[in-house]
């Protein structure tokens, strides 16, 4: 019996270390996620650029102000510093979004992506709302068609081994691989 388009059935709730690995997944393999980053830095850098600035223009009392490399490294640890926050704010966010119901179940059909919460309502996607798909260690990820969204199904939602698999067949036949 050929049961390579039946639908597979998943069930499963949000964990910090999804969302960690998302983030990462983000980082190393989509361009958005690391373009958002590196806004953040800039801003995070320009402010403290601005003090920079102030500091060469305005030269500091040689007793109390920091010489002008001080202030660069000042300016690039600020950068990082907004980097960092970014993304623990970014992550809590995406927990916070995921752990709203203890568990979802979630059935993936040839049609998409259907995730049922307790509460009786859904959210349904079709294979056309994803432009692509890629496989983490523990995850597996969707890249959704507006190109800035990730959505993630974690693989020990899974029943049995071979859901994985019959999984991994229909993302295959309507999506693309990311990387």
């Amino acid at each position: 019996m050929d049961m390579t388009d039946q639908a597979v059935e998943l069930y499963y709730g949000a964990r910090r270390g999804d969302v960690r690995e998302v983030q990462r997944f983000a980082l190393r393999r989509f361009p958005p996620a690391r373009r958002a980053l590196g806004a953040h830095f800039l801003a995070g850098a320009s402010g403290a650029g601005a003090t920079v600035l102030a500091g060469l223009v305005i030269p500091p009392h040689p007793a109390r102000g920091l010489p002008p490399a001080a202030l660069i490294r000042v300016a690039v640890a600020v950068g990082l510093l907004g980097s960092l926050v970014a993304l623990w704010r970014g992550g809590r966010r995406m927990y916070a979004w995921a752990s709203e119901y203890p568990e979802y179940r979630c059935v993936v059909s040839a049609a998409g992506t259907a995730n049922h919460r307790p509460d009786g309502t859904s959210a349904v996607y079709g294979w056309d709302a994803c432009a692509a798909w890629a496989e983490t260690p523990n995850l597996f990820v969707f890249v959704y068609a507006n190109g800035r969204d990730l959505g993630w199904i974690p693989k020990r939602a899974a029943l049995v081994p071979e859901d994985l698999e019959r999984l991994r067949g229909l993302l295959d036949r309507n999506l693309t691989r990311a990387g």
